[in-house]
């Protein structure tokens, strides 16, 4: 895992929103621009773990760190690298990183339409602490409720 903590360049950008795009679109969900990318990794608060090579990602995370706690804005993998634990590396990497910077929680929000999603996230040590009811509206128009989880970071 690379882990990207100041700006990149518009090249992984590119290939990051590409990337989102695949992993996300076929969901229903908006997908990240190359410029959202850009503009998160200039953030001081903000962190990009990309799996497989930036010139060829396969995964990526992308995190704010508002220490002690931070919010896993975006995880994904290509469709074509699926079943090969990439996302639990992913997961991992970023907490083990985070965990070293001080950060005690990581929180985040699944649609409840994703079981696997929420499966993967509990077999992580993930709990659920609250529900928000019709929080993602996807591009047919439709409305999800979002599951929020925690994570705590540092006490394995």
């Amino acid at each position: 895992m690379q882990r990207f903590a100041g700006p990149i360049d518009a090249a992984l950008a590119d290939r990051l929103a590409q990337l989102h795009s695949t992993i996300f679109a076929p969901l229903g969900e908006r997908s990240w621009t190359a410029e959202e990318f850009l503009q998160s990794a200039a953030l001081a608060s903000r962190h990009i773990w990309v799996a497989g090579r930036s010139d060829a990602p396969t995964g990526l995370a992308v995190t704010q760190m508002v220490a002690p706690e931070a919010e896993l804005l975006t995880i994904g993998v290509s469709p074509h690298a699926r079943r090969q634990r990439l996302a639990t590396q992913l997961l991992h990497s970023l907490s083990s990183d985070l965990a070293a910077m001080g950060v005690q929680s990581l929180m985040f929000e699944v649609r409840a339409d994703n079981p696997p999603a929420v499966q993967f996230y509990r077999a992580a040590g993930a709990v659920q602490t609250t529900t928000r009811p019709n929080y993602y509206r996807l591009a047919d128009g439709r409305r999800v409720d979002a599951l929020q989880f925690c994570i705590a970071l540092g006490q394995k």
